[in-house]
């Protein structure tokens, strides 16, 4: 990502996630945003850190910003929903994330 993000009206972008999730479909994207002037935070439903998966074996541990019970969307400008097939689908989490994914639809005009 070349783009300079500084000054845009989605500088801070909330990265749901929990463990275990590929940790190349975090740190990559993760690294270039943050290159490009965005502030990213982690947020899961894990209290305190998340671990990555590597390949065929557990990877690095990140850790928590906001717990995904007390995020509020409104503290964020843009969502960023890291892939892989390893993410789990836990009703309570897939729930909340589809919440705070909503209230980025209808606000996308900001």
């Amino acid at each position: 990502m070349s783009a300079n993000l500084t000054g845009m009206k989605f500088a801070i972008l909330a990265i749901l996630v929990t463990d275990p999730y590929e940790q190349v479909e975090l740190e990559q994207p993760r690294a270039a945003l943050q290159q490009a002037g965005a502030t990213t935070m982690v947020v899961s439903p894990k209290d305190t850190e998340v671990k990555a998966w590597k390949f065929t074996d557990w990877g690095n541990t990140y850790k928590v910003d906001v717990n995904l019970n007390s995020a509020d969307e409104a503290g964020f400008d843009a969502l960023f929903l890291p892939g892989g097939v390893l993410n789990p689908t836990v009703s309570e989490w897939f729930l909340r994330r589809f919440i705070l994914w909503n209230h980025f639809l209808k606000t996308t005009n900001r």
